[in-house]
């Protein structure tokens, strides 16, 4: 068994950088990560995107922010490809199990986003065999001069919209209600034609390709054809948590937590992971909320014990 100070779960942009902060501070941690890449779902489903809310990286591409969080973090820290299975409370410490060893914590700090998870689909028939409707987007500049409609309300199909209204031919944005749940000012000005409120009804294939998608209003049930090329689905992820037992809300996901962001003594959540009914999914808020861990007496006062 190995005696650390600080587990880290899950090294996406959470997790980066709060191996960061202790890596300033010169503490003893370690940083796992399942997969075999950093940067979670940022890495996996939008490197390219911009993010304009992280005031101290500036406006930069995601991938940007994960490369320059972990230059902040020493490597050898990292531990990749290497799941935990398990933890558990033993005496004022915690046991955290992997696939390959077993270690003893003062602190555990989870920040696995999501967990392993996969895409909400569109809900039309001949979804999974049309390969132009996409749920991720590693490479805008393959929309370029294209017709795109996008499904979806939030902070990400609005980031997205903005982004890829600069380079297609048209952007389309299909939402189920009349207002977005994310800040609508990030399309402000934008070349971007609205459909509220409305829900995917049918899509068309033509020689095996993606002709144009049917939406339906959802208070007068007036269909419209949109024609287009592709179809980006933002409806979130369906989330397949790694929470390791801990308490849970019944209103969503994630675990439950403190003022501290402490769901058991010693045991810490931030980020997608943690639960706040308010919060928006970005990675400020996972960001804060790391902060707040850090800057707590509950966190520094185990590692004192």
């Amino acid at each position: 068994m190995k005696n650390i100070e600080v587990a880290i779960i899950g090294a996406g942009p959470v997790g980066l950088y709060i191996g960061g902060k202790l890596e300033d501070k010169k503490k003893d941690y370690l940083l796992f990560e399942s997969d075999s890449e950093v940067g979670g779902q940022v890495t996996r489903l939008y490197p390219k995107k911009m993010v304009v809310d992280v005031p101290f990286f500036g406006e930069c591409q995601a991938h940007e922010i994960i490369a320059k969080l972990q230059e902040r973090v020493d490597r050898n820290r990292v531990h990749r490809n290497e799941k935990v299975l398990e933890i558990n409370r033993k005496n004022q410490n915690i046991i955290v199990k992997t696939a390959f060893n077993v270690y003893e914590a003062k602190n555990v700090i989870i920040a696995t986003g999501l967990g392993e998870s996969t895409p909400r689909p569109l809900g039309v028939d001949k979804e999974k065999d049309c390969k132009e409707i996409l749920y991720d987007l590693k490479e805008p500049l393959s929309l370029k001069e294209k017709k795109v409609v996008i499904f979806g309300g939030g902070d990400s199909a609005l980031d997205w919209a903005r982004d890829i209204s600069r380079i297609a031919k048209e952007t389309h944005l299909v939402h189920r209600r009349m207002e977005f749940r994310g800040d609508q000012k990030t399309i402000e000005g934008c070349p971007i034609t609205l459909h509220l409120p409305y829900v995917p009804k049918s899509i068309a294939l033509a020689d095996g390709h993606l002709s144009s998608v049917t939406i339906q209003n959802v208070i007068t049930s007036k269909e419209e054809t949109i024609s287009c090329d592709y179809i980006l689905v933002n409806y979130g992820q369906i989330p397949l948590p790694s929470t390791f037992g801990l308490p849970l809300t019944k209103e969503g996901f994630g675990i439950l937590v403190d003022h501290n962001y402490e769901a058991l003594p010693g045991i810490f959540a931030a980020g997608d992971v943690c639960f706040d009914k308010s919060k928006k999914k970005r990675m400020m808020p996972g960001f804060q909320e790391a902060d707040a861990i850090l800057n707590s007496k509950a966190f520094w006062n185990r590692l004192s014990e």
